[in-house]
């Protein structure tokens, strides 16, 4: 009895160290498959061209270009419900108002029972850049009737890439550029429903005006990535790299810093890569 159980024992060792043996196998031979339907995208001579790159790993700050129109701060427009008569215009074009300030009276041609006129306010301090009804006349049902704007601040939206969004943080330094004019401030918001942050510059020391096109530089928080000299990737998206050098990988730039590019998506375990 014992020897037959012994004997069972062996082939059941024996079956699952045939059936590992098969696994390992099937996986190398299919690697091998694999590698050999990626070898014709690198002919002979082109193997030969490759060079090889250091991959750094390291903990750094990411420099992010951007460009944007300088806005105003606040900017709402008034618009009317009903159809109005106009019947007082109190303010005029490029008039500055308070908050509260009274705008315009207007008749409700839709309730012509009420003869109670329908006053519009000043939402903010700042300044009427539009006026789009004259006095007396009749507007339209949900039609703009006046556009505020607070200029206070100058406000530029960042558009970020998501890959971006989880490097900025509120109060990274911020370089803006308009030609030969430079200033430095900082991130004051980020909406990460709209992927935008907003940089905010006090009219007082502002350099620009609204409507001027800005390039710009954000300097995020020291953040951990994988790095290769930006010099291999200046100028050149098209460029195709690969790691053994058969499989290839493709990379993306979002940043660069002291001429280092950071890449995703992550790429930790390798040391080098090749480059065509």
């Amino acid at each position: 009895m014992q020897v037959l159980q012994k004997i069972m024992i062996f082939n059941i060792f024996n079956y699952r160290l045939c059936r590992s043996l098969f696994l390992m196998l099937t996986l190398f031979l299919f690697s091998c498959s694999s590698k050999q339907e990626q070898l014709p995208k690198i002919s002979p001579k082109h193997i030969k061209k490759l060079e090889f790159i250091k991959v750094s790993h390291l903990f750094l700050a990411v420099d992010i270009n951007f460009s944007g129109t300088v806005a105003p701060w606040k900017t709402e427009v008034i618009q009317s419900v009903d159809s109005l008569h106009l019947i007082s215009l109190l303010v005029g074009l490029n008039e500055k108002v308070r908050r509260g300030q009274l705008l315009g009276s207007f008749l409700n041609l839709e309730q012509s029972f009420e003869y109670t006129p329908v006053d519009f306010m000043a939402p903010f301090d700042g300044l009427v850049t539009d006026i789009y009804y004259q006095l007396d006349q009749r507007t339209r049902k949900n039609t703009p009737l006046f556009k505020l704007i607070n200029d206070d601040y100058h406000l530029i939206r960042i558009v970020l890439e998501p890959e971006q969004q989880v490097l900025i943080a509120r109060g990274n330094t911020v370089i803006v550029f308009g030609g030969e004019r430079k200033l430095q401030t900082q991130i004051e918001r980020i909406d990460q429903k709209t992927g935008m942050a907003e940089v905010l510059i006090p009219r007082r020391i502002s350099e620009f005006n609204l409507g001027d096109r800005i390039n710009g530089v954000i300097t995020t928080n020291p953040v951990p990535g994988d790095f290769i000299p930006l010099r291999f990737l200046s100028g050149q998206p098209g460029k195709e790299f690969y790691i053994d050098p058969l499989l290839s990988i493709d990379l993306r730039l979002i940043g660069v810093r002291d001429s280092l590019a950071l890449i995703v998506p992550k790429i930790a375990n390798i040391d080098s890569l090749g480059i065509l």
